[in-house]
């Protein structure tokens, strides 16, 4: 019993300096990424801030696009997650019947 609490407790151990080591090497990627922009003329600085919105707009898309709530939903989304529209604009197709 007391060797499978010992392997447990070694496994937690394990697991706890993975966490911490990915943890710093994350924050030391933000604190060298703030450093490398806080250094960049003006206007790259702010092409690059640009650049950055860009992409989380474009993932922000994506993920409505992929996260869908209904059928409905999802055709809307697509539609408008686009700049431009098809030739014609959004059409909505219903079939009527008559009998």
């Amino acid at each position: 019993m007391t060797a499978i609490l010992s392997d447990r407790e070694n496994k937690n151990n394990i697991l706890e300096e993975r966490i911490i080591t990915e943890k710093n090497r994350l924050l030391r990627f933000i604190k060298e990424r703030n450093d490398y922009i806080r250094n960049l003329p003006e206007i790259e600085k702010k092409a690059f801030i640009a650049s950055i919105q860009t992409i989380k707009d474009r993932k922000d898309k994506i993920e409505r696009l992929l996260v869908k709530k209904g059928a409905k939903r999802g055709i809307d989304d697509l539609f408008f997650s686009f700049e431009d529209l098809p030739l014609f604009g959004k059409v909505i197709c219903k079939r009527v019947h008559f009998f």
